[in-house]
């Protein structure tokens, strides 16, 4: 059997992509412990330096279950908070603490993500199923409010608030009844500055219908998406949607009347919803078969949907997965109980601890640790 001698400082290229990628080529089976450089492989020392306050010990403390999908952090402009199941922790940055609050957020492990809709000291908080308000006092349901509305999608961008997959026709007043699109493909856009959708949310339809009839919301039926599962901001003009049959951005246009311009990115669908990560112009997602991409800008400044791989350790890695961008860094972890890939424009490696996310404190961005259910042999 023909054998190589590679010394690790060649290994520049951290893991293989796909099984057919060969040491000779500069790629690792395995690659525990490192991250990639232009240099070559580095030891990681960026997940280091986590505060005391979220250390493995001081979360057991609390009592927290360590494990995905459990740990979710939000933050907003106002708040940050950290939240175990269903009970819900305020993060005091000066004493790097955690307090328990008396508010409970519903926990349901198909939707275990909560995103925020920011308007300052009140915030909706949104998993794709329930949505809760919050304004520095209470934190209130608003599924009377919405009718019975449940929907996949939610982002704050173009300036307005943008919902999408919508399972029932409910969810705003009579005024709307004609549009009999409001399905899990369709989008709805508020006006500037959102207005609408907290009358909508506050149980009072009369912005809405100002709205409609002026034609400063709307909505738009996606048809080569098939169920939109996510929404996020790509850069202040354009939106990405996320569907279970493919992915397009979204760009607003204002004549003859206010739409959005559809184009497509990618005809690949979606893996599920925690399979989607990343922040503005660095985003991520794994495919329904087990294929890591990257969405952003080419070098010509064309939004593209590009193919990493790392099917083999996607497939052994189970469907708890959580996707979190480190902006200071520039890594992406793609987190599960049994490892973390760790993600650059570099290359590929492996972290033996589970990234549940960063909390921004004190000027930094501080990864949340623990440890996993299974380490594999570190090389």
């Amino acid at each position: 059997m023909r054998q190589y001698a590679v010394a690790l400082k060649n290994m520049a290229k951290g893991l293989r992509i796909n099984k057919y990628s060969y040491l000779d080529m500069g790629f690792l089976s395995k690659a525990f412990g490192y991250r990639v450089s232009p240099w070559g492989l580095i030891p990681i020392d960026n997940l280091d330096g986590i505060f005391e306050a979220f250390n493995e010990g001081a979360l057991y403390e609390y009592g927290f279950a360590q494990c995905l999908p459990y740990i979710n952090i939000i933050v907003s402009s106002y708040y940050k908070f950290l939240v175990n199941f269903s009970t819900v922790w305020t993060i005091d940055e000066e004493s790097e603490t955690l307090v328990k609050t008396m508010f409970v957020l519903p926990f349901n492990p198909e939707y275990p993500e909560w995103k925020v809709i920011d308007f300052g000291e009140t915030i909706y908080l949104h998993n794709g199923y329930d949505m809760y308000k919050y304004d520095g006092t209470d934190m209130v349901s608003c599924n009377t409010d919405l009718q019975g509305i449940i929907c996949s999608g939610s982002c704050q961008a173009l300036g307005r608030v943008i919902l999408g997959g919508f399972s029932n026709d409910a969810y705003l007043t009579d005024v709307t009844k004609p549009v009999s699109f409001l399905d899990e493909g369709c989008l709805w856009w508020s006006s500037i500055g959102g207005k609408d959708f907290v009358s909508q949310v506050t149980s009072s339809g009369a912005e809405v219908e100002e709205g409609m009839l002026s034609q400063e919301m709307g909505f738009l039926k996606c048809n080569i998406l098939g169920s939109i599962i996510d929404i996020r901001e790509l850069d202040p003009a354009t939106v990405v949607v996320y569907g279970t049959n493919g992915i397009a951005y979204y760009r607003q246009i204002t004549e003859p009347v206010v739409t959005l311009s559809e184009s497509v990115i990618s005809k690949i669908g979606v893996k599920n919803r925690t399979c989607i990560g990343g922040y503005r112009a660095n985003q991520l997602f794994i495919s329904k078969s087990n294929e890591i991409y990257l969405i952003g800008y080419d070098d010509f400044g064309n939004i593209t949907s590009s193919k990493i791989g790392g099917q083999e350790y996607i497939e052994e890695m189970g469907d708890d997965i959580k996707i979190t961008y480190n902006e200071e860094e520039g890594d992406f972890y793609i987190a599960s109980n049994q490892y973390t890939l760790v993600l650059n424009k570099e290359g590929l490696t492996q972290f033996d601890k589970v990234v549940h996310g960063v909390v921004p404190l004190k000027g930094r961005l501080v990864p949340l640790l623990t440890k996993t259910n299974k380490i594999g042999d570190q090389s």
